[in-house]
């Protein structure tokens, strides 16, 4: 063990270390940058920077006018890019965030670096920043600075599954916090204000850059997405910046189990690419239209999950060509599968207690992280990307679905109840109208019901225990 080389931001380097697992829980540092810029190509403008007790802006400026408040001036891009990497070397971030930052922020910075011939070391050890372009419709970029992270709000966000109509700055800022951009004007178009004010408003224009940097930062701490990836990393063995590749975070969980079992996992086949077999989606029923008093909505607790549980659907227990109507197979509308103990299964065993367990002590993050690395198992094994791809599974999966809605529909109309509306895990059921408490108590009543008749028809069709 022995002191990290001089200048390279490493404290400790420790050759030839044992190694063992520890349950580490990291609170990460956030800074979240912003740059203004102007003319194409892009000069650079102003970068601003916040963070709890950061609350900055670096002006680009020649000229010997007063600054404003919490702005300092770099006399050219080259200085600016210069204070930029010192003041993070000297903050030292575990994230750098922003909004849009990979794609557009970070991307700028780098080629106005290469223009004006300047390093740009942002990282704790020495290498240059490293972007990855965004690749398809649906696809985001993403940026590689050594010794950190850099986990882009719109990102973060869409990997929540937090949908918002419209995921600029300004629109998400206003419905998540109730504050918008610091601009006079039409926010549509503000780069005739911001080029106005950095030339003859200067605490205006820093003000506006200033904003932008902390809106991030806020949006980002205020719906915690930071430690939902930094949660979800720790479960699927993904960096908090891959957290949202679930076909990698499966494979690595996945395939952990199938080492242990001395299994082999197949390669991912050619043309995967190309979704050529049809699948089912989740059960639609027909909606009764119209206005309608005292309903209620009776909701399938992680429908897919539970399903995977109950009927033990996995990769490795799916049987492709049952060899007669008489094995003890599961037969279910989509496929059959062996009765011993599967991984899928399994899995899903140790996470939902672990998920209510969360729930308990109010850690809604945890409880976040985990559903939605349940729920993903079923998308990951209908994606023909996915090494375990089989659309027998995902119509299992959703055929049971089907079977299950169904059979629930059915179970309200015997109780004498009208279905209004099905879709997938959720049926919307007339009541009987009366007393809300009264109604409300009789729905949680039918419920416990319908629970236990369930797990009986289930114990009886199909000879396995109830997870619904």
């Amino acid at each position: 063990m022995h002191g990290g080389a001089p200048g390279t931001g490493v404290t400790w380097i420790f050759d030839n270390p044992s190694l063992r697992p520890a349950d580490v829980k990291i609170e990460p540092r956030v800074l979240s940058f912003d740059i203004e810029t102007h003319g194409t190509p892009p000069r650079l403008l102003a970068i601003s920077m916040y963070a709890p007790g950061i609350d900055e802006v670096l002006i680009v400026d020649g000229s010997d006018r007063a600054m404003p408040d919490k702005a300092i001036r770099c006399a050219d891009e080259f200085a600016a890019l210069e204070a930029f990497c010192d003041r993070v070397r000297g903050i030292d971030p575990d994230v750098l965030s922003g909004w849009n930052i990979i794609d557009f922020d970070l991307t700028v910075l780098q080629r106005i670096a290469e223009r004006v011939r300047h390093p740009f070391a942002l990282g704790r050890d020495v290498g240059s920043i490293r972007i990855r372009k965004a690749e398809g419709y649906f696809g985001s970029g993403q940026a590689s600075v050594p010794g950190r992270l850099v986990l882009d709000g719109i990102d973060l966000l869409r990997g929540a599954f937090i949908r918002m109509d419209d995921y600029s700055l300004d629109a998400v800022a206003r419905e998540v916090l109730g504050e918008g951009k610091a601009v006079a004007g039409d926010v549509r178009d503000r780069i005739a204000e911001i080029t106005h004010n950095y030339r003859h408003d200067l605490p205006a224009f820093a003000l506006y850059a200033r904003t932008d940097a902390r809106l991030a930062f806020e949006i980002v701490q205020k719906l915690n997405v930071v430690r939902l990836a930094f949660a979800r990393s720790q479960l699927a063995g993904m960096t908090p910046d891959r957290v949202a590749a679930s076909i990698a975070s499966f494979d690595f969980l996945y395939q952990t189990e199938l080492e242990k079992l001395g299994v082999v996992a197949p390669t991912v086949r050619s043309g995967d690419s190309d979704v050529s077999d049809p699948q089912q989606g989740g059960h639609v029923l027909e909606p009764v239209a119209g206005l309608h008093r005292d309903v209620w909505v009776f909701d399938f607790k992680s429908l897919y999950p539970s399903i995977i549980r109950t009927f033990n659907i996995d990769p490795l227990s799916y049987v492709a060509e049952p060899p007669s109507p008489d094995d003890d197979l599961i037969r279910i509308p989509g496929g059959a599968f062996r009765r011993e103990p599967a991984i899928l299964p399994r899995m899903l065993d140790a996470l939902f207690p672990r998920r209510e367990a969360a729930k308990a002590i109010g850690d809604d993050v945890a409880s976040n992280a985990i559903k939605i690395l349940m729920n993903s198992f079923y998308g990951v094994l209908g994606t023909s990307a996915c090494r375990f791809y089989n659309p027998a599974l995902a119509n299992s999966i959703t055929g049971a679905g089907r079977e299950i809605l169904l059979w629930s529909k059915r179970w309200f109309e015997n109780a004498g109840f009208k279905v209004l509306y099905g879709d997938t895990d959720s049926l919307f059921v007339q009541s009987h109208g009366g007393e809300t408490n009264e109604t409300r108590d009789r729905g949680r009543r039918l419920t416990v019901a319908l629970n236990g008749d369930l797990s009986n028809y289930i114990g009886e069709r199909w000879k396995v225990p109830s997870r619904l």
